[in-house]
């Protein structure tokens, strides 16, 4: 029996405390542009799961306690549904993956296959609590590798991956000095106390985690525009958007001194890490000072600064972080609103099959805004998927936002040397819309159709019923009726 990790920690208490949610599940589909066998795919996922003990770990609860075992690997059949279409599978499992998970004394994993006329592919569903963002990209490039032996009758490896060696690391670390540091560290990160940003300029704090998801494919074209300016100018992509986000919450902030949002950390240090299943991310604040007169490249520098500095102390718990800021200023808020996350683990470049991957979103989230950037299928494409709380957005105003941030985008992309008070956040097609659509009062009045033919029509049904009162006076239909020619002769 073993203690839950810190990453593991969150997620129980996230799930113990919206227990009627699906919010600690992670899913999607491995879809491949042909039809495979479906018993070869069954027997590479079944090894998957033997090799990944980390994905046959169980919760059991002991008094106030919660313990983790590697439960026995035993091969399982995996059933298989056949659909007319791809978008129909895709559909069926989008509209079925919030079934929650039995969170004690279960497995911690579903699959199912799926067959239509032309492809094939396989629905993944994991509890967060063994399974991380990098865990799923684990998982669908194992499934390809795995395939492609069996098919050719060779053997796959037996290799055995254990989580519990992060869990006896991560024991060490809390005995450690560099624990000691890590935690001085973000005792004085914080000189004063941070005050947590808004992501709309009217912004009222959500009281639901029900969530919906925007998404939106960056064009090829722009989509190498963005690579060329990294490329040129040595920074990451991820940082470029983390600017974008930067400079928004910048100009839509009145006391923006330092901003602060979230972003995963791999928390995997050592090789064989890379390699093995579990949750092993936590996300972590970043912050920056942001100035007026900063350009977007020293912006970036900023960022890339401040993600090395993170770096460093990222096995430090977030939820300790919170209580450092509890027992200094006794702040009990969060320190972001929204989480940018970039997803780039290449699933299999070295493979002829033709596959590609879909995300699938549980419809809940804790924080109000996750801006997510996906280029894990090498497409040439980024994806964005924007999942944000509908208490705090409405659809319209989360594709509003995006276009803003897509506006920022092509500014930066035009310019590098632009100033961070330079930026415009409103594209000229929402300016038009909001100056001379909105704003504008003048409305033809059609001649043929007057107010009083309404009153007529009514004043025919129930004319005796009263319509009006005014002051001591009350009208009926049938008198607003009459008024109401005298009024459409003068129009």
């Amino acid at each position: 029996m073993y203690p839950l990790s810190s990453p593991q920690k969150n997620i129980w208490n996230l799930q113990k405390y919206y227990s009627e949610s699906s919010i600690s599940a992670i899913n999607g589909l491995l879809i491949f542009d042909d039809r495979k066998n479906s018993k070869i795919l069954e027997k590479s996922v079944n090894k998957f799961v033997e090799n990944q003990e980390g994905i046959r770990l169980q919760l059991a609860e002991k008094g106030n306690d919660v313990y983790q075992y590697v439960s026995e690997y035993k091969y399982f059949e995996i059933p298989v549904i056949q659909f007319d279409d791809i978008d129909e599978a895709k559909d069926h499992f989008q509209n079925t993956n919030n079934k929650t998970i039995e969170m004690t004394n279960s497995v911690m994993y579903r699959f199912c296959i799926f067959l239509t006329p032309n492809q094939s592919g396989i629905f993944f569903y994991f509890n967060h609590i063994v399974a991380d963002a990098w865990t799923a990209s684990i998982f669908c490039k194992d499934i390809i590798k795995n395939y492609n032996l069996l098919l050719n009758g060779e053997t796959i490896s037996s290799e055995k991956y254990t989580y519990v060696d992060y869990i006896k690391s991560e024991k060490q670390y809390f005995t450690s000095t560099r624990y000691d540091k890590d935690r001085e560290y973000w005792y004085s990160r914080f000189t004063k106390q941070p005050l947590l940003k808004k992501i709309k300029p009217f912004f009222n704090k959500s009281t639901t985690i029900i969530s919906n998801r925007f998404t939106k494919t960056i064009p090829r074209d722009i989509s190498n525009k963005i690579k060329t300016w990294c490329f040129n100018n040595n920074i990451s992509i991820a940082v470029i958007f983390e600017a974008i986000i930067f400079s928004y919450l910048y100009k839509i902030n009145e006391k923006s001194e330092e901003i602060i949002i979230g972003i995963p950390v791999l928390n995997r240090t050592a090789i064989r890490e890379k390699k093995t299943a579990g949750m092993f991310v936590s996300t972590m604040p970043l912050g920056v000072s942001v100035s007026s007169d900063d350009t977007i490249l020293l912006l970036c520098e900023k960022i890339s600064d401040s993600h090395r500095e993170l770096f460093r102390h990222q096995k430090f718990p977030y939820s300790e972080i919170l209580t450092i800021l509890r027992e200094k200023y006794n702040s009990h808020e969060n320190l972001f609103n929204v989480v940018v996350s970039f997803q780039n683990a290449v699933i299999a470049s070295d493979t002829d099959i033709n596959y590609s991957t879909k995300w699938l979103h549980t419809g809940f989230s804790e924080i109000p805004l996750e801006f997510h950037i996906d280029d894990r299928d090498n497409s040439g494409c980024f994806t964005i998927n924007m999942d944000y709380q509908t208490d705090v957005f409405s659809p319209y105003e989360i594709e509003f936002l995006y276009n803003r941030l897509f506006y920022i985008l092509e500014q930066i992309l035009k310019n590098a040397s632009l100033k961070v008070q330079d930026i415009n956040i409103v594209p000229k097609t929402e300016y038009k819309q909001i100056i001379y659509g909105f704003n504008n009062t003048y409305t033809e009045y059609p001649k043929d159709k007057c107010v009083h033919e309404l009153f007529a029509k009514i004043a025919a049904e129930a004319p005796d019923k009263t319509a009006l009162i005014f002051g001591e006076d009350s009208f009926t239909y049938k008198q607003l009726d009459e008024m109401s020619n005298s009024l459409a002769h003068f129009l």
